[in-house]
């Protein structure tokens, strides 16, 4: 998902590609990879970024992620917030891992192995590889 923030004191657009969700204590944390910043010698770099706030139902997760300062080999960029949306309006194969999300007390260690049950279901499905249930 695209990212926009600044490195060296000039605007950029990057790539932050979810892969995980976890916890730091009573915080939630999404975890992912930060690509295509300017400048940087590493094509990509493992971040953190805090949540914010979430808004969860059965159809939609809506997970806004804060704006915050990260290092990357050094280098000080600052992301603006944005926010990941996944989204089972048709009652498809994400609206059981959506409603168990919608359900969940509001603490993040029983928060992240369910978000992270979506993540892993919205790649599978992106890549066409979920395994299908034996009749």
């Amino acid at each position: 998902m695209g990212v926009n923030g600044i490195v060296a004191g000039a605007e950029f657009s990057g790539t932050f590609r979810l892969q995980r969700f976890v916890s730091d204590g009573s915080r939630l944390l999404a975890q992912g990879m930060l690509t295509d910043v300017p400048g940087g010698r590493a094509s990509s770099q493992a971040i953190r970024i805090p949540v914010s706030a979430m808004a969860r139902s059965c159809e939609t997760l809506r997970v806004d992620l804060a704006e915050t300062d990260v290092d990357v080999q050094g280098q000080a960029i600052h992301l603006n917030d944005f926010a990941v949306l996944v989204s089972d309006a048709a009652r498809g194969p994400l609206e059981q891992s959506l409603c168990s999300v919608a359900d969940a007390p509001d603490d993040a260690s029983t928060l992240v192995p369910l978000l992270n049950r979506v993540v892993d279901l919205v790649g599978c499905l992106m890549r066409g590889a979920c395994a299908r249930p034996s009749t």
